[in-house]
């Protein structure tokens, strides 16, 4: 189950190989949620690359919400085996669900010439906990960041 360890990563990556501009960034978003500014791209290639990669690693769209100054896909929460250290706290079942976005640089009503967005992404984790039966919001691991 590696695989799905470097999802978001790999989802990140192939995003910005997909034609989005470099851009400054890291992963940030403390115990809450994993984000990652991933570059710019125009709203034609963030629409059209951000579904076939949400497609081609079988996250499935929930919401898209779009104004002139912001795109969002939310996906559905898709459910994984838990990674080893989900399993140290008695994790017996995991889901991630992404949210990615695309803003205007000047803000949500600028215009000008640049018709770039800055593109970020949002991974959301939660793990079920055997002994209570509860699903634990937003857990952020060393391997779920990873």
């Amino acid at each position: 189950m590696r695989q799905s360890t470097s999802a978001a990563a790999t989802f990140a990556l192939a995003i910005a190989l997909s034609g989005c501009a470099p851009g400054s960034g890291g992963g940030s978003g403390g115990a809450e949620m994993y984000r990652e500014t991933l570059g710019q791209a125009s709203p034609y290639d963030f629409s059209r690359h951000t579904r076939r990669i949400l497609d081609r690693f079988q996250f499935l769209l929930e919401r898209v919400d779009s104004t002139p100054g912001l795109h969002v896909f939310r996906t559905r929460w898709r459910q994984r085996y838990p990674f080893d250290d989900e399993l140290v706290f008695g994790a017996v079942d995991a889901r991630t669900r992404l949210v990615i976005q695309a803003r205007s640089r000047g803000g949500a009503g600028a215009t000008g010439a640049s018709n770039l967005r800055v593109i970020e992404l949002t991974a959301e984790n939660q793990v079920l906990i055997g002994e209570t039966n509860e699903w634990l919001r937003d857990m952020q691991t060393d391997l779920f960041r990873e």
